[in-house]
């Protein structure tokens, strides 16, 4: 029992430490990511479609919503808001802006 549970905690670091690089990997486009859930909003920046596409997953409708602004034309993000291509001047503004 006690080895099944070091390996178990040990695969549990595994997938931690995978998920930080995963986040730190670039496809060469931006996803600024709008969530919006029981009236709170936030934003967060990502950098590949792999890590947005996670994000939108645990937001299904009924728990939030994920909209997700890109200068990447073929994301193949779905999600239950929206996906909204644009340029990188404009990316550059929703990062900063702060959404109600």
């Amino acid at each position: 029992m006690e080895e099944l549970i070091t390996q178990y905690v040990a695969a549990q670091q595994l997938v931690i430490d995978l998920h930080k690089q995963l986040l730190s990997q670039h496809d060469g486009f931006e996803y600024v990511c709008r969530i919006r859930e029981y009236g709170h909003v936030s934003v967060e920046v990502h950098n590949n479609t792999f890590t947005v596409q996670e994000l939108c997953m645990g937001f299904n409708g009924d728990n939030g919503i994920v909209d997700v602004y890109t200068d990447n034309p073929n994301s193949g993000i779905y999600t239950e808001g929206g996906v909204i291509v644009t340029d990188k001047a404009d990316l550059h503004k929703y990062k900063k802006s702060r959404w109600s």
